[in-house]
């Protein structure tokens, strides 16, 4: 039950995430156009803001395709275009493979930044996450800030596109084969659920971090925008 419920968590925080990473990036165009009349420089800010998540996000993408001996081309890590209000980030070229290697490659930033966020979160954040008052005074430390900007940039760039995700149909042939061995040689791994289950209280912990400094940020965005709004007089409209 613990890990079911700390797996559903898990999903939720990931939504949520999404939602903000979204919002983000369409408040900084509406940012950008109070204060510019254009949406470029927001564009330009969001490009070298999140450059260190786009480098990290496009690597994996470039080095698990090399270790599952697929050859690769260009990368690139600034943004190509904007279409809808969405930017596409940054790009690694490859020759195409089998489902099963393309799904991984795919998937490869999501996992990647998962594993990095929870590493630095309970490596140098622990303290915090426990709400130790007295461990606030590391936010002073330079190196604790830039980790933590590493954090929110690594999570608001470890979600995959949709063409990272044009092999995950096989996914579900994949854990059908799992569940099918499983069943069939009556294998049992109940000593291991409690391992998951920890597994994924300490992501789930790390992701909590994450949303707390979109929202943060989200804040930070909104004064921005509603000072731009007095200062010019204008109001930016979204249209659907």
């Amino acid at each position: 039950m613990d890990l079911i419920l700390h797996f559903l968590l898990f999903l939720a925080l990931i939504f949520i995430l999404n939602f903000f990473r979204k919002h983000i990036a369409h408040s900084l165009q509406k940012v950008s156009y109070l204060f510019f009349r254009s949406s470029a420089p927001g564009v330009i800010f969001y490009s070298f803001f999140f450059l260190l998540g786009v480098t990290i996000h496009e690597l994996s993408h470039l080095l698990t395709a090399e270790v599952l001996g697929i050859r690769t081309g260009r990368i690139r890590i600034f943004p190509e275009e904007i279409r809808s209000g969405s930017l596409k980030m940054g790009s690694v070229e490859s020759v195409a493979a089998d489902p099963f290697r393309e799904a991984l490659i795919g998937a490869a930033p999501f996992l990647v930044g998962i594993t990095l966020i929870t590493a630095i979160v309970f490596s140098q954040f622990r303290q915090i996450i426990s709400l130790d008052i007295n461990s606030w005074r590391l936010l002073i430390n330079p190196v604790h800030l830039f980790l933590l900007y590493l954090v929110f940039s690594i999570s608001n760039t470890m979600y995959v596109s949709k063409e990272d995700q044009r092999a995950w149909w096989v996914l579900p042939i994949v854990f059908f084969l799992i569940a099918s061995i499983i069943y069939v040689f009556n294998l049992t791994f109940t000593e291991f659920l409690p391992v998951f289950a920890q597994y994924f209280r300490l992501v789930n912990l790390a992701l909590a971090v994450c949303v707390a400094l979109d929202i943060l940020f989200t804040l930070v965005l909104l004064i921005t925008q509603k000072a731009g709004e007095r200062i010019t007089g204008y109001k930016v409209v979204s249209h659907q």
